[in-house]
């Protein structure tokens, strides 16, 4: 019972982080909008300035997860 308990708990947990790097790209591509040539590490600044430690983001991950979005999203609207 008691792993069951921690499952759901992780699991909630790992919806609220999505939830979390869902908003950070949403914010990148806002910045990458006002400024095209802004560098990963200043906007990993920039979304890190407030956030609680346990969803700050480095600069190389967030450009990773960025670029599968992107990515993926033209994929999506070519099979469209």
């Amino acid at each position: 019972m008691k792993e069951y308990k921690h499952f759901k708990k992780s699991k909630r947990h790992a919806r609220k982080k999505t939830l979390v790097l869902m908003s950070y790209l949403f914010e990148v591509e806002k910045l990458k909008k006002e400024n095209p040539k802004i560098s990963w590490r200043e906007i990993a600044e920039k979304i890190n300035f407030k956030k609680r430690k346990k969803y700050r983001v480095s600069a190389g991950y967030l450009s990773k997860i960025y670029n599968q979005f992107k990515n993926n999203e033209f994929k999506t609207e070519a099979n469209i």
